[in-house]
């Protein structure tokens, strides 16, 4: 990697700066085409690690065990005459009890009630050294396809149908323009595109500039390999064969590169997941109850739901949405750690294909009816490819850390405002490709008031945001347009409502392209209306364009100071300081001292982070520590009282600016901290 971070200065020197720049830009999106596969079948290779079995010994608790093969629902349920079905087994269990599943498919729809005790929780688990699977969806087209498929007669060119038909897909009354069916292919668990419209499925179009407009059914948009559900409504009864339909037809997106399909056409010759209607595991009004080291899967509904339970803890699940994958409603004393949640995102999907012509999902969804959610741990989980990432708003009081959030082409964490007290901490994170990553749609009470009681709101700190690589945003127009990527951004609204209470401080973040709107702290010195915003001694290091160096109106409830930025894209207009430029031309410098008497950005610095090794499109060999003698080192200033940051002790002198206290411990995040949040390792 060449380190390019102390490049500095006008004239020719910023000419190859700017150069630099925008080669940097064209090498991040090849290097999106053109990203490391990790495991391959017939169909499509993986774009995330599979999960594999955990060893650890048995537990010496009273243990109960089921096999989906050798099982029988009248043995004892002991190790040597096991159960058959989750289900029957749950409702033989106690406090304190502890339930193996041993490996294989569990082809179920699974509602837990269970109640263990304080001290004495229920655990229900893979058997050590297995993996068992809970599949909602229909087990033909995994165990035998070549028996599951037939051609469609008068269809389009390789477009099959289900040889059954599947009435329960629609015997739940939805709108016509909604996805009825999902699935995966089998061995990669890589999305296939639900299509809510036959046209779309069976045209040979592949490219948006040939539809009226986004929604129109009068012209179709092939999206990439998917199903489609034969099923229509007039009035309350629902039509058509109940056949699943399949596509498996190739893309060809000069864009997307090596992304794009290329694998097997016929379903025949594939395992496939596809999904049914129903949710996998419903947990309702539990308490006390663990589940460790399953993966969910299978179906077009939530993947697993938690609804009015406490005390419930999630450990090593490999859950794949599902909209969404996990939907937590009105529970309490919930604990998620070391979980994978993968989203609907193919690596051919694009945000315009999912909102437009098929499903736009979060992947995580704390519901924010009354009564909140609260008490909610969250760390050492992965968030992934998908439209939309978790949406937090509903949490009351949240500590989401040490996690790996990556590519959402649309929202990636929605903060949404409190309506009381309470505190969402957001820290200890890698954060990284979303098309705006923090953001919010309206109120859903009206007339809701945001908290700003002392210490409530969010905090965001210590936490390394990348934005270098772009999304996929727009379907591509001709085979030819290669303008299909968005930059990511680090905050943006829908339609301007309120705005959360937010401290953002004590963060690395790493973009391209030009400021939202040119904000201040790349869109976290804006969208203020009603609000308090605190912004304090993060790094915004840039590798083309520069960052927004000017802040809203003094007016605001503001507070920015002590932050470093650059740009290794510095315009040579800049003949001085662009920070004391900025001040000059703005009358809020000399207004913001009546609110804070140094005056915003008053200890700002614009100079080069000097961090370890700087990679500029995110790859191995990157270290964003500081060395010594950067800019960043004692340059921040003393945080408010009572602000969260366990790493201020690490820290000698005045704060040194970023996320790593200069001598520091490189950062892990993810299951079982697999990732690097200091370098973004290939294959994460």
């Amino acid at each position: 990697m060449i380190d390019l971070s102390h490049l500095r200065g006008t004239g020719a020197g910023a000419v190859q700066t700017r150069v630099a720049g925008r080669v940097l830009w064209l090498v991040a999106m090849m290097m999106l085409a053109t990203s490391p596969i990790l495991a391959s079948d017939k169909g499509v290779a993986s774009q995330r690690p599979l999960p594999v079995p955990r060893d650890k010994p048995l537990a010496e608790s009273l243990k109960h065990f089921v096999d989906p093969v050798k099982g029988d629902d009248a043995n004892p349920g002991t190790e040597a005459e096991p159960w058959r079905t989750l289900q029957h087994a749950l409702g033989q269990l106690d406090a304190g009890d502890v339930l193996y599943l041993r490996g294989g498919t569990y082809y179920e729809r699974v509602t837990c009630e269970l109640k263990g005790k304080p001290g004495a929780p229920i655990t229900v688990g893979s058997y050590p050294g297995e993996l068992a699977i809970l599949d909602g969806g229909y087990p033909e087209f995994y165990e035998s396809p070549e028996e599951a498929w037939e051609p469609v007669p008068g269809g389009a060119k390789g477009e099959y149908r289900s040889v059954k038909a599947y009435p329960d897909l629609g015997q739940e009354a939805r709108p016509r323009r909604q996805v009825y069916v999902m699935g995966n292919f089998g061995d990669s668990m890589v999305p296939l595109h639900g299509y809510h419209e036959l046209i779309d499925l069976r045209t040979d179009n592949k490219y948006w500039s040939r539809l009226d407009n986004n929604m129109t059914r009068a012209q179709g948009i092939y999206c990439g390999p998917g199903v489609w559900y034969d099923a229509f409504e007039i009035g309350d009864e629902t039509y058509g064969t109940k056949r699943i339909h399949i596509r498996l037809a190739h893309t060809d997106f000069q864009a997307l590169g090596e992304r794009n399909y290329r694998g097997e056409k016929d379903p025949r010759n594939l395992r496939l997941v596809i999904g049914g209607p129903d949710v996998v595991l419903d947990v309702r009004g539990a308490e006390h109850v663990r589940f460790e080291d399953l993966v969910l899967r299978g179906t077009r509904n939530a993947t697993m739901r938690i609804d009015k339970s406490k005390d419930i803890a999630l450990d090593h699940l490999t859950l794949y949405g599902g909209v969404p994958a996990l939907k937590l409603s009105s529970s309490g004393d919930v604990r998620i750690t070391h979980t994978a949640f993968r989203g609907l995102s193919a690596p051919w999907s694009f945000r315009t294909s999912e909102k437009y012509r098929g499903a736009s999902a979060y992947l995580f969804y704390a519901e924010d009816d009354e009564p909140r959610n609260e008490n909610v741990e969250i760390s050492f989980c992965e968030f992934t490819d998908c439209h939309d990432g978790p949406y937090v708003h509903g949490i009351q009081d949240l500590d989401f850390h040490h996690n790996y959030v990556d590519n959402f082409n649309d929202d990636g964490i929605e903060v949404g405002p409190k309506r009381r007290s309470g505190r969402l901490l957001i820290h200890h994170n890698l954060l990284s490709r979303a098309l705006q990553m923090f953001t919010l749609h309206g109120a859903r009470v009206p007339g809701e008031i945001v908290s700003h009681e002392p210490g409530s709101g969010t905090y965001i700190y210590r936490n390394v945001i990348d934005l270098r690589q772009p999304i996929n945003r727009s379907h591509p127009k001709s085979p030819e347009d290669t303008d299909v990527y968005a930059p990511s951004r680090l905050a943006s609204d829908h339609g301007s409502p309120i705005w959360p209470v937010i401290h953002a401080y004590h963060n690395t973040v790493l973009a391209s392209g030009r400021a939202y709107r040119g904000y201040y702290a790349r869109g976290l010195g804006g969208h203020l209306r009603g609000t308090r915003r605190v912004v304090l001694n993060n790094v915004f290091s840039q590798v083309t364009e520069e960052p927004g160096l000017f802040p809203e109106s003094a007016e605001n409830d503001l507070l920015v100071d002590g932050n470093l930025h650059w740009s290794m894209q510095r315009p040579p207009k800049h003949e001085s300081d662009p920070l004391a430029e900025a001040r000059r031309k703005g009358k809020w410098f000399e207004a913001s001292k009546q609110k804070y008497p140094p005056g915003w950005t008053a200890h700002d610095v614009f100079a080069a982070p000097r961090f370890e090794r700087f990679g500029d499109s995110g790859r191995s060999g990157e270290d964003l520590r500081l060395q010594e003698g950067s800019a960043a080192v004692d340059a921040g200033v003393a945080l408010p009282g009572g602000y969260p940051d366990p790493d201020c002790e690490q820290d000698a002198g005045n704060p040194d600016i970023g996320a790593f206290p200069l001598g520091c411990e490189v950062l892990r995040v993810g299951v079982d901290g697999r990732v690097s949040a200091t370098a973004a390792e290939p294959g994460a």
